[in-house]
Formats: structure tokens, sequence, C-alpha cells
């Protein structure tokens, strides 16, 4: 019998996400995880150009 079907999971080196990512609690589980936390703090400037990086997460049921 094979394994799961589908592309197998990676851990990825880092995590780019906007200040509503900006907690302990998140920042925590990605140190444990061993992912970089590429995060911007509340209260902070805008960093230009952030918002180009996006990507679509898709949520299933």
């Amino acid at each position: 019998m094979a394994g799961r079907s589908g592309r197998p999971r990676r851990r990825p080196d880092s995590l780019l996400g906007d200040k509503g990512y900006d907690s302990t609690p998140h920042r925590e589980e990605l140190r444990k995880r061993r992912i970089l936390a590429v995060i911007s703090r509340k209260g902070a400037p805008n960093i230009k150009g952030l918002g180009k990086l996006r990507y679509v997460v898709n949520f299933r049921h």
C-alpha cells in the first residue's frame, strides 16, 4: 500500500505575516517548530511592499 496521496508535507524555513499575527503564542509556536517568524510588530510603521508577497490559503472542511 502506498503512502498518502498528494505532495509530501514540508516545513517552511520562514513565515511571512502581517500585524494581525503579531502575538506571543504565534511566535512561540513558530519557534517551537524552528520556523523563522517574519511578522510586523503592532504599532510599528508599515513596511512598504510587504503586501506584495501574498499567498491564498484555502481551508477545507
